[in-house]
């Protein structure tokens, strides 16, 4: 069995609210819901045994359980995680923070969102697309990396990022997770940003994407805890995004100076959750980055 890194979110003093209905929002997912509330995804079902396809303003039955109050910043067990904001939902925040690297000193790390003008025709349409800097103190600019450049419309696009201390490596990660929603599924682009040979870079170039029922693991694998990245995906086929589907899954290995794309394999079983098909394939994970960073889109 393969190890990662286990992530633990901590209870926060928020109020619970009663039980018996659920008023879907948008952005919302069944088996976020249901983890909500301390519920499996079949929980929910046999509770709406005529639930398909979930919908704005649709009210679901959740029984007795009560509303699980959760906090964004996150306590690791074998690392040390900080989340730099919480996201929203209704408005895309710039969120920004300094990070000491030993081999670098303070940087200034900082979400931004550039309007591009793709529409010539009308100058009021435009594209707000994510970028992340990482900075000096006096402002001059040590990397850039763009996300969702593909982005084919003009919604707004959240992005987020943690930083990760992992043990036994002696500078840490910056995770970085955005997202483009969509109607019945979300596209989230991830990546991984470290120091290599005294320069910040993007250590996953080709940016893994996931989708909403899909996951982005960092950690350190196997019986040498050896450093690595995954991306879970499911495979459509038939039925509908909350029925059970077989999974891809994308193995990065860290090599001193990238993550480098290891292997490709795929599910022989269907499940409902990334982490039973993670299970079968030989990996243990507990946390989602995209779900960890923009939990509402997830």
């Amino acid at each position: 069995m393969v190890a990662c890194v286990v992530l633990l979110a901590l209870a926060a003093g928020c109020s619970t609210q009663p039980s018996g209905e659920y008023t879907v929002k948008q952005g919302d997912t069944l088996r976020r819901i249901a983890s909500s509330y301390g519920l499996s995804t079949k929980d929910i079902r046999k509770l709406n045994p005529k639930l398909q396809l979930l919908t704005v303003g649709q009210r679901i039955r959740v029984g007795t359980a009560k509303r699980v109050a959760t906090n964004p910043v996150v306590q690791a067990t074998g690392a040390n995680v900080s989340v730099m904001a919480e996201s929203s939902t209704n408005e895309v925040m710039p969120r920004r923070t300094i990070i000491e690297f030993p081999e670098l000193g303070a940087v200034v790390v900082e979400s931004h969102f550039t309007p591009s003008f793709d529409y010539p025709d009308d100058p009021k349409t435009f594209i707000k697309r994510p970028y992340l800097t990482c900075s000096s103190p006096t402002g001059h600019e040590l990397c850039r990396i763009q996300f969702l450049e593909s982005a084919d419309d003009w919604e707004k696009r959240p992005l987020n990022f943690a930083v990760v201390h992992l043990p036994q490596h002696p500078t840490p990660f910056i995770v970085v997770v955005a997202v483009q929603p969509g109607g019945s599924d979300h596209d989230f682009e991830s990546t991984v940003v470290g120091v290599v040979k005294g320069m910040l870079c993007d250590l996953i170039p080709e940016h893994p994407h996931s989708n909403v029922q899909g996951a982005f693991c960092v950690g350190k694998f196997g019986k040498d805890h050896r450093l690595g990245a995954l991306s879970l995906n499911f495979i459509w086929e038939d039925g509908v995004h909350y029925q059970s589907h077989r999974y891809e899954c994308t193995v990065y290995e860290w090599t001193g100076a990238e993550f480098r794309k290891k292997t490709v394999i795929e599910t022989r079983l269907a499940y409902e959750s990334w982490k039973d098909a993670a299970k079968e394939l030989g990996f243990r994970c507990e946390t989602d980055f995209g779900e960890l960073l923009l939990p509402e889109y997830r």
